[in-house]
């Protein structure tokens, strides 16, 4: 305590000038000081210029006490400002010790962030980063099936993959207010949606991503967004591939998608690694025909013609197109004697008049084809090389499911930071305008899931070729 009231002193005289700067009346000097005259105060300390010694000049006493009352002010204004700062650490750092109650302690937490001051939303990136810490050794974390986030995931290795954000609610609103809602933040060009995704932007968890940014991967990324490495895919390594388990790409909202680049000329066979191990069945791929210019096919154009990806035959055995803007194509791969049947979405036309509409109408069609498959599986997405529509077209499916499966509320911001914080810059301001007018779309056509089939839209089946 005696140190810290000196430092206070001391900046009691460095507010009145007195550091390393000449005093004038407030600092002589005493006898004789070898020839030279005045002094000078260095550091909050009255010294003798040149040869003078400190002995022989003094401080004024009424300069000393002013530069006291100065300090004592300071000094209490400096700690009463850390002992709130002390409390606000300790009120948001605090972390709950058992898997029950974490649960509670974050709702509650949540709801104080909502009505809390910009202060202390400062510290709420920390928190959750340090939460997740914590949870990482926490072994009664088993679910968070309460969460409307979802719940934690395992793989078969004892890897745990949890997702950063912790959020289970920011703005939930129930479906039948779902309409007014998205009415209402969409109105003046979204003004509410746009003020909602710049908060979102100031709660990101940026983790690392050092595994992308090695020097033998760098050339594996289209870009410099590279997957975080608490939750990018991994390439089983193998005697063919020795050392080479890095694709960019991410597992996402409770891995039920995976989101990609458009492969490389240099990451084909890895990009039917990825397919292959993930025991992938359906991918996406949203990429309009001016952006595939500079992006290298990674399936052959002709049907019936066979590539070869490493140790995988990959083949297009078939290709449709629906409507104007989506071709299917099913693609046979083969590895050694086993076989297995992908299908592929091409969406290769975006109107942006109706970009909305297109949107809903395609995802809607997609998933009413998922009803075949026997086994749940992640589902692949990638864009082009321009625009990122792989959020978009995850997000508003994401949200939808929530809707058809019954939920009883809907929380798009909430959704939104967990993809934002697994896949960097995923979703943009313009990208999450673009969602919410999906989400009215949805809402005002009140669409039902209906089972759709390639067989009941013949008349707009066209065999002509695309890319």
């Amino acid at each position: 305590m005696y140190l810290y009231w000196s430092l206070c002193f001391k900046i009691g005289l460095a507010l009145l000038k007195c550091v390393e700067a000449n005093l004038g009346n407030h600092c002589y000097t005493v006898n004789d000081c070898g020839g030279y005259s005045g002094a000078s105060c260095l550091n909050g300390l009255c010294s003798c210029v040149f040869t003078i010694q400190d002995n022989q000049c003094t401080v004024d006493a009424k300069f000393s006490f002013r530069a006291i009352v100065v300090g004592v002010v300071c000094g209490t204004v400096i700690l009463i400002f850390l002992i709130i700062i002390g409390i606000l650490l300790y009120r948001n750092f605090r972390v709950p010790t058992s898997g029950s109650s974490s649960i509670s302690e974050i709702q509650t937490y949540i709801e104080y962030k909502r009505k809390s001051s910009d202060l202390l939303c400062f510290f709420y990136p920390m928190r959750l980063a340090v939460y997740q810490f914590m949870c990482l050794g926490n072994k009664d974390v088993k679910k968070r099936d309460d969460l409307h986030s979802s719940k934690i995931n395992t793989r078969p290795s004892g890897y745990m993959y949890l997702q950063v954000t912790k959020v289970i609610q920011i703005r939930p609103i129930k479906v039948e207010s779902l309409k007014s809602h998205v009415h209402e933040f969409l109105r003046h060009d979204g003004l509410e949606v746009r003020k909602e995704y710049m908060h979102l932007d100031t709660l990101v968890t940026y983790s690392e991503a050092t595994v992308g940014n090695l020097p033998q991967n760098i050339e594996k990324n289209r870009s410099a967004k590279v997957p975080y490495d608490f939750n990018r895919v991994k390439l089983l390594e193998t005697s063919d591939y020795p050392g080479e388990n890095y694709i960019n790409a991410s597992h996402v909202l409770q891995k039920g998608y995976i989101i990609t680049q458009f492969p490389l000329r240099t990451t084909l066979t890895g990009f039917w690694r990825m397919i292959w191990e993930q025991n992938v069945s359906n991918i996406i791929m949203v990429a309009p025909l001016n952006e595939l210019k500079k992006c290298h096919r990674y399936y052959s154009a002709q049907v019936g013609k066979k590539c070869i990806m490493g140790d995988l035959k990959v083949t297009v055995i078939a290709s449709v197109l629906h409507g104007e803007n989506l071709k299917i194509r099913k693609i046979l791969l083969r590895r050694h004697k086993e076989k297995r049947t992908v299908t592929h979405f091409h969406i290769y036309a975006l109107n942006q008049l109706i970009l909305a509409k297109e949107f809903v109408e395609n995802v809607k069609f997609i998933r009413s084809s998922f009803r075949f498959q026997t086994q749940p599986s992640p589902i692949v997405v990638h864009s082009g090389s321009a625009v990122e529509w792989s959020g978009v077209f995850v997000l508003v499916d994401y949200l939808i499911q929530r809707v058809i499966k019954g939920d009883d509320s809907v929380d798009i911001p909430a959704v939104t930071l967990q993809l934002l914080d697994e896949r960097k810059s995923i979703i943009t301001e313009e990208d999450y305008v673009l969602v919410y007018s999906c989400i009215r779309e949805y809402v005002e056509c009140n669409i039902k899931q209906t089972r759709i089939s390639l067989d009941e839209n013949e008349d707009v089946i066209d065999y002509e070729d695309i890319p």
